[in-house]
C-alpha cells in the first residue's frame, strides 16, 4: 500500500488526492472493525466477481437474514 501511495504522489498523477501514507495510517487507526465477535450478521462480497454474481449473493444473504427463504 505504501509503495502505491508513494508512487502516485511521486508521479503527480492526481494533484487533488490526499492519498498519502500518513493519511492512510490515520484512517486505518480510526477504522472500526466489523463486530463479528458480537454475533452481528455479515457477508464477504467478492467485488471482483461479475455484478450479477455479487448481486445474487447479497440478495440471497439478505433474504436469509430476514427470513424470506424460510419454508
Amino acid at each position: 500500500m505504501r509503495r502505491r501511495l508513494d508512487r502516485r504522489q511521486a508521479e503527480g498523477s492526481d494533484p487533488w488526492s490526499d492519498g498519502r501514507w500518513e493519511v492512510y495510517l490515520a484512517q486505518a487507526a480510526a477504522a472500526e472493525r466489523w463486530p463479528e465477535s458480537d454475533g452481528a450478521a455479515g457477508i464477504r462480497v467478492d467485488t471482483t466477481a461479475p455484478r450479477v454474481t455479487v448481486l445474487d449473493a447479497v440478495l440471497t444473504a439478505m433474504a436469509g437474514t430476514f427470513g424470506l427463504l424460510d419454508d
